[in-house]
């Protein structure tokens, strides 16, 4: 969908990444660690802060094309949340305690993870050690800056695509004024954008994902043979390999689009973010190709598509626990109910508008 120097360098990480945790004896705690220290010394959590501020100065689409590379091999590093949810919530608060952790990130003296949620839960990724979180309290109207010690957090689990992730007890967090970074209207217009440019991300990974997924299956069913026959010789099966071929390509325009027309300004306003309703109609429709393809992929793979050493497995279980990052579906579709049909000014109203209209 992107590429480029960016996408090509993070294919290659992911190539030695996979490697890593192949390697016999391997910790995965431990190997994936090792990777996001790499990746924060590649730069990568720095690309979308400013240059003034000591980061590379550049766009969704420059993190998008690591996104999607990294989408491919199910790697479980926050990406998303620590390269643009974060740099995009620094910038939009406009205080000293925001500027003050954006240059922190962008020299590597700070690891900065976002705890937003777009429900009453709040929940905290801890697959990989962060040195603060930003937590958003809606009942407050408050976004706050915590360090990984003092955030309190509740019962632990393992999510579907195997990161661990622990419930935030926001009833205990009694913020100082020092780490308040945004309130009232900053903290709307912050948080909004952060999760519009979170689910826009989580979409280029099911796009890299999708991608893997028709690849592998492909391969899958040209060696597999059965009553000896290639099981690519079955016309059933192959019909089931075009349907995710379709979806794939359609979504990886959808999104390619998407994410072009914000960068260009067709669907961002002053750096506010994504248009929402834009975010939404995407999120919606990937959150519906993405488990098309992830449960294809299972079915055509057989027995062997349950196994977690094929990475097929893997990428499926990501593909699918991402619909939930940001809003699914459903929770995309409510919020369209609740926007009325506009077309930008001077603009003709595009499909997606006429058909919710």
């Amino acid at each position: 969908m992107l590429p480029g120097d960016l996408y090509d360098a993070a294919a290659r990480f992911c190539t030695e990444a996979m490697a890593a945790l192949a390697a016999p004896g391997a910790d995965t705690a431990v190997v994936r660690h090792a990777l996001w220290r790499q990746a924060v010394e590649m730069g990568w959590p720095a690309i979308l802060i400013t240059e003034d501020r000591g980061g590379a100065g550049g766009t969704l689409l420059d993190v998008a094309s690591v996104v999607e590379a990294l989408g491919r091999s199910a790697l479980a590093l926050p990406i998303v949340d620590r390269a643009a949810v974060v740099p995009t919530l620094l910038a939009l608060c406009e205080t000293p305690q925001a500027a003050a952790l954006l240059a922190q990130i962008a020299s590597g003296e700070a690891d900065v993870a976002s705890v937003l949620g777009l429900s009453s839960r709040l929940h905290a990724d801890l697959t990989v050690a962060a040195t603060h979180y930003l937590v958003a309290l809606p009942e407050r109207r408050m976004l706050v800056a915590l360090e990984a010690r003092a955030l309190p957090l509740g019962r632990r689990y393992r999510s579907v695509d195997g990161r661990v992730m622990a419930d935030v007890l926001t009833d205990r967090i009694e913020p100082d004024a020092a780490g308040v970074v945004a309130r009232g209207e900053a903290f709307d217009r912050a948080c909004a954008a952060a999760a519009g440019v979170g689910a826009l991300l989580v979409c280029a990974e099911t796009v890299g994902a999708q991608g893997a997924l028709v690849e592998l299956t492909i391969d899958y069913l040209n060696t597999r043979k059965q009553f000896g026959h290639a099981l690519a010789t079955f016309q059933v099966l192959r019909h089931r390999v075009v349907d995710m071929y379709v979806a794939f390509e359609c979504t990886r325009g959808l999104v390619g689009r998407t994410l072009q027309d914000c960068v260009d300004g067709v669907d961002g306003v002053d750096g506010a973010g994504p248009d929402a309703r834009s975010v939404s109609l995407v999120k919606g429709y990937v959150g519906r190709t993405g488990r098309l393809c992830a449960e294809a992929a299972i079915q055509l793979h057989g027995g062997m598509g349950m196994t977690e050493e094929l990475l097929v497995a893997r990428v499926a279980e990501r593909a699918l626990s991402a619909e939930f990052d940001y809003g699914d579906r459903y929770f995309h579709l409510r919020r369209l109910g609740t926007q009325k049909a506009r077309p930008p000014a001077g603009e003709p109203a595009r499909a997606a508008d006429a058909l919710m209209a």
